[in-house]
């Protein structure tokens, strides 16, 4: 998965799909000046299979404060050399599909993380360095509930557009392959396999 993440896009040549064998570090020009620092290389396998185990073992939490802890570890092991931070927030998507929470990997909480870029660094760094699971928890969750206020309107609008679409098919008398395109646009704007 993170080889075809870093397919032609920044990163590339930082051996896409295979765990790093050097330290890595956000912030400063090395480990000494890094506002943090990954776990040695030497680490990375044991701490991504119990990643692993975590993350298909029956679940004792909740759902969703399942799936800040996952984010919080992945993006501490930060197991590749670049891409951490896009693959980490897929992460998310995942473990919700593969929970049957969502159908399809259809929620992406990069748009509010990003809004809240400073907040979201420190909330993690703050678990790393005091043990502050819980306002890092309450953060993930007030994102999931951002993000999915901001689906349902986007649903709504969608909804409204399609509605739109229909009347004016009417209004010109389409038929044909014109209605069912626009059916097919409104009943699945993304082009998601929903089978």
């Amino acid at each position: 998965m993170h080889s075809e993440l870093l397919r032609d896009v920044r990163g590339q040549e930082r051996t896409p799909g295979d765990f790093r064998t050097s330290p890595n570090w956000i912030g400063g020009r090395g480990p000494s000046e890094a506002v943090f620092v990954a776990p040695p290389p030497e680490l990375v396998p044991d701490a991504m299979a119990d990643l692993e185990r975590f993350f298909h073992e029956q679940p004792t939490l909740p759902i969703l404060i399942r799936c800040a802890l996952l984010h919080y570890q992945f993006e501490t092991i930060h197991p590749f050399l670049d891409g951490n931070g896009r693959l980490g927030r897929l992460l998310i998507d995942f473990y919700l599909v593969e929970r049957r929470v969502l159908h399809a990997p259809l929620f992406y909480l990069s748009g509010h993380l990003e809004r809240n870029r400073d907040e979201y660094v420190g909330r993690l760094q703050a678990v790393r360095e005091e043990g502050a699971y819980e306002p890092w928890i309450r953060f993930f969750l007030e994102a999931v509930a951002a993000q999915a206020a901001a689906a349902v309107e986007t649903a709504d609008t969608l909804l409204r557009l399609g509605a739109s679409f229909r009347t004016r098919l009417r209004e010109i008398r389409a038929r044909g392959q014109a209605i069912d395109a626009a059916e097919g646009l409104v009943a699945n704007p993304l082009g998601v396999a929903t089978h």
